[in-house]
């Protein structure tokens, strides 16, 4: 029933064989395909509408109703095998389904009534929704003035999106007759086997809970108190699970396990708290499980009072009878999936290609003229020199990609937010790094040499400093390719910070390696170096000349800065540079005697110095005048990303465009002034009314970093289109843009 290009792209993508944005295409494709009818049956009006993938039918309680009942609806979707539906708060991804009335005049219709959802995990995701048929149920109320003997038509246009290994959007135009007649005749008119069928759906709607509850979070935690065990209607040593579906998106962290316990009458359920900042309800459905056949489903309201309660103890149960941490299986609320559940083997797949990729981002492309020099040094090393300094060029990448991975997963575990790049969040880093690169770039003009001091000292100690350069010259590359985030990269590194400390560092090693590979093949490969141009006078021009890329680093550091300190931090940073400048004079000047220390002493107080305006400047991050931000909204396309903004803009059912970027993603900015600025894109964001967000991760944003969460990522760039009407499950775009693929998707 799918074609064979959605069924290997849609395989592909949940093995992890395939970049989630390259399978987000596919799927907006297949949702294109499927609007215009290409994927799905035309719909058309009648009590019964098979799709390609889900059969609607709408029934009625009975054909006849009296005047002012209220007479209830029951649209059922039943899927194909292996293929689910979604509940009202679809989780991680889906859309809920929507039934548009069109009926006569004086009738009305009230909310679906949802019967309870299963969890369904979908690789890292974890979606609410239905296997099998759902039956929505609805009540129609019928006007009083309503006369017996007329028949009236009642119409339903019914969406909704049905998954398995690729989501399809379906819809069925129904209607359905219902007589008016007097109340004795509508009553006769009851099918025995229809009302079964009807009450059998109404007992799977959640009824009103019998028991209080009350919802508290501390930074890491959400709980849920039942104060009165007693009465959940299932004797507490017979409980196998309970599982807690909230109506409101981002209360907790859907993938994360819930845990259980019982304590003197009190049944807690705790679990990670999700990206609302200051949540004022918990309201939502409590299935208890106590066997497939035996399942109590209770809707409830609970408000954010009280202390975090002594017993919730994320992962873990404590006491006997504890109802324990929700177990794996397909009964409702069974499930418990979780992030990263991709394989081990594909992840550092990931990453290896990913950190091969990295070679070619734009933010890499300073640190490449350090490389660069390497590799012409090379040609005619001697096979052991050219093997050690590859080697050790690698350890320096490889060990600090294993430092990145200890302390992201140590920040995340200590309940911090972190991601790749997160290091240039701060002003301090941003300046420090970008004295080192303008230290290198004088270093490589000429300036000053860090290895031709102390004459004659032998050729062991110079080769021991060549040595230490490889190594160093590993480090900074690493560090200096923090901002990017590569294709492949992202899903690894999503993988590897919501695992193990373990299995973080292998995927962080992979990284490396991969990153790493080109400069070791040729370190370690005659028949390559051999092809290099032989060393010479040349390279005397050379080293002078990727002093520049050097510089421009810098000064793009010393822009990230303006973007995060203003003009302040950045005039304490280019004094800074003006001390280390002087620093590097005075310790070269001195000629001896009693001149030399001072001049030394001096040099050092001038670089204690610059590091303490590095600090000083800091303390403006972040800070902008009112008439910059005035300016700032008067030229911007875009409006200032907020969750808050996002939810109304789809509750609006505008399409929206959310560009999560940084300054110091070089990669964002190249997408941004190729792709995102481009006039024909501009022109398009205008001619569809887009609401653009742009989500600037420059510093710390717990939203933003919830967000790139949400979809497997850990850095940005993050490109998400909501097309108009759709509340979930946006189009996540490629991390390189062009026009024509923004224009595409815009215009699809």
């Amino acid at each position: 029933m799918t074609s064979p290009g959605l069924r290997i792209s849609s395989f592909l993508k949940h093995a992890g064989l395939l970049p989630r944005s390259v399978a987000a295409g596919v799927m907006a494709i297949t949702v294109i395909l499927a609007g215009t009818g290409v994927l799905s049956a035309p719909a058309h009006a009648a009590s019964s509408v098979g799709n390609e993938h889900t059969d609607a039918t709408l029934a009625l309680e009975s054909p006849k109703a009296a005047p002012g009942a209220t007479v209830w609806a029951m649209l059922t979707l039943t899927p194909e095998d292996g293929w689910h539906t979604y509940w009202r708060n679809p989780g991680d991804s889906g859309i809920p389904t929507t039934i548009k009335w069109t009926l006569p005049e004086g009738y009305s219709a009230g909310d679906i009534h949802w019967p309870a959802p299963s969890r369904i995990p979908v690789g890292p995701l974890m979606n609410y929704g239905y296997h099998g048929a759902a039956h929505l149920l609805v009540p129609l109320n019928v006007p009083a003035a309503a006369k017996p003997g007329d028949t009236v038509t009642l119409a339903a246009d019914a969406r909704w999106l049905v998954c398995q290994e690729v989501c399809v959007p379906e819809e069925a135009k129904l209607d359905i007759p219902l007589t008016i007649a007097p109340a004795s005749a509508a009553a006769a008119a009851h099918d025995p086997a229809t009302a079964k069928r009807f009450t059998a759906a109404l007992d799977k709607v959640p009824g009103p809970a019998p028991f209080a509850l009350r919802a508290a979070v501390n930074d890491k935690q959400f709980a849920l108190v039942i104060g009165d065990e007693s009465r959940l209607g299932v004797k507490p040593a017979a409980i196998k699970s309970v599982a807690y579906f909230p109506y409101g998106d981002g209360l907790i962290d859907y993938a994360a396990p819930q845990t259980v316990e019982q304590t003197d009458g009190t049944l807690i359920i705790s679990t990670a708290r999700g990206y609302q900042a200051s949540p004022k309800k918990a309201d939502g459905v409590i299935v208890v499980n106590v066997g497939r056949a035996d399942m109590k489903a209770y809707a409830f309201t609970a408000a954010f009072t009280g202390p975090m309660p002594a017993g919730a103890a994320l992962g873990k149960t404590s006491g006997a009878g504890a109802a324990g941490t929700i177990s794996n299986g397909d009964e409702p609320g069974g499930a418990t999936g979780g992030r990263g559940s991709i394989p081990l083997f594909i992840a550092l797949g990931f990453a290896f290609i990913g950190g091969m990729i990295l070679n070619l981002m734009p933010c890499v492309f300073p640190v490449l003229s350090l490389k660069a020099l390497s590799v012409a040094r090379q040609a005619d090393a001697h096979p052991h020199e050219a093997r050690r300094d590859g080697v050790l060029f690698t350890a320096g990448v490889v060990l600090s990609f294993v430092a990145a991975a200890v302390v992201l997963v140590a920040l995340r575990e200590a309940g911090q937010s972190a991601g790749w790049g997160m290091q240039l969040q701060s002003p301090i880093v941003v300046t420090v790094l970008a004295y080192v690169l303008f230290l290198v770039g004088l270093n490589l003009s000429g300036v000053y040499s860090i290895d031709g001091g102390a004459m004659g000292v032998g050729r062991s100690l110079a080769d021991r400093k060549d040595a230490i350069g490889s190594f160093f010259t590993g480090v900074l590359a690493a560090v200096v390719a923090a901002p990017c985030t590569a294709p492949f990269m992202a899903t690894a590194i999503g993988f590897a910070l919501t695992q193990s400390m373990t299995v973080a560092v292998l995927t962080f090693i992979a990284l490396g390696l991969g990153f790493s590979l080109p400069f070791l093949l040729i370190s370690v490969t005659p028949q390559v170096r051999h092809l290099l141009p032989r060393p010479g006078a040349w390279m005397v021009r050379f080293k002078e000349f990727l002093a520049f890329p050097m510089y421009a680093a810098a000064a793009w550091l010393i822009w990230v800065l303006s973007q995060q300190t203003g003009s302040d931090g950045v005039m304490a940073a280019l004094g800074g540079a003006v001390l280390l400048a002087f620093a590097i004079w005075l310790w070269r000047a001195g000629s001896g005697g009693l001149t030399r220390p001072l001049g030394r002493g001096i040099a050092v107080l001038s670089v204690v110095a610059a590091l303490l305006l590095a600090g000083w400047q800091s303390r403006n991050a972040g800070n902008e005048t009112a008439p910059q931000v005035a300016q700032n909204a008067r030229n911007a396309l875009y409006q200032p990303y907020t969750k808050a903004r996002l939810d109304a803009a789809l509750q609006k059912g505008d399409g929206v465009f959310v560009n999560f970027t940084a300054a110091w993603c070089i990669t964002c900015l190249v997408n941004e002034r190729v792709a995102l600025s481009n006039p024909a894109v501009v022109d398009s964001f205008r001619k569809h009314d887009i609401v653009y967000l742009k989500g600037d991760w420059t510093n710390q944003d717990p939203e933003i970093t919830a967000m790139l969460e949400k979809f497997g990522r850990s850095g940005v760039p993050l490109y998400l289109y909501y097309p108009p009407g759709r509340q979930s499950d946006p189009v996540v775009l490629p991390q390189i843009l062009t026009p024509s693929e923004v224009e595409k998707v815009l215009n699809g």
